[in-house]
């Protein structure tokens, strides 16, 4: 892993990174910035790309297309799924697939991916091994846990009980995000390594639109700190 893409959907999700980083040069492209640079001593590429599965499958493909990425982390928030999560835990994914990919009528279960050889996306041993290092490295300066699991995505903000309790019961997810499972599937097209660090900044349930906003900048800045430690474990 030579060059190492890294992915967040809102500023907010790559600010701590990119104040750590030694930035070389900003390019822009597809309406994204992509900031090369390096950092914790090693070759890295941070981008910004916007909510969204298509947002993020995008600029993964940009990054391995044009810009020499052989390995791609995403970071940032979710939404908690699996009982026993805070506010504050980080989750380190083991495994992603999609909650709003649904093609029942024609035989296949939720979150099959209709002619896809694959629909749940595993992530890199070694990825997740130095995520949940430096996880436990900044976690453990905290009352809150890292956690091992799967993150479920979608084009949705999941702020309802019974969104909530179907994820949970159809796809026994840790978290739930809008990013992860689309630049997965995008790695695992281009047979690269992936893994993604989200932290909990909502429990997705019929609060969340107001807890989100109270403690998004808590969290986005938790996982960015563990990108920086990871970075150095690679």
């Amino acid at each position: 892993m030579k060059n190492i893409g890294i992915i967040g959907a809102m500023k907010v999700e790559i600010e701590a990174i990119k104040a750590a980083m030694e930035i070389i040069e900003t390019k822009q492209a597809l309406g994204t910035e992509y900031h090369i640079g390096r950092l914790s001593g090693k070759d890295v590429v941070l981008a910004w790309a916007g909510v969204g599965k298509v947002n993020a499958a995008i600029c993964a493909q940009k990054m391995i297309d044009s810009m020499g990425v052989d390995a791609i982390v995403s970071v940032g928030v979710a939404g908690g799924i699996k009982s026993g999560l805070a506010i504050g835990d980080v989750v380190i994914a083991t495994d992603l697939l999609y909650h709003d990919m649904n093609a029942v009528s024609f035989g296949y279960s939720p979150g099959v991916i209709p002619r896809m050889p694959e629909s749940n996306f595993i992530t890199d041993d070694t990825l997740s091994s130095a995520a949940q290092a430096a996880g436990n490295n900044i976690i453990g300066r905290t009352d809150n846990k890292v956690v091992s699991g799967r993150m479920a995505t979608g084009d949705q903000f999941i702020n309802d009980n019974e969104d909530k309790a179907r994820i949970a019961q159809e796809f026994d997810a840790a978290c739930v995000e809008m990013e992860s499972a689309a630049i997965a599937h995008t790695c695992y097209l281009n047979g690269i390594p992936f893994t993604a660090i989200r932290t909990i900044s909502d429990s997705a349930d019929d609060s969340a639109d107001f807890v989100f906003q109270e403690f998004l900048g808590m969290a986005a800045e938790r996982a960015g700190n563990i990108i920086v430690d990871m970075i150095k474990r690679l």
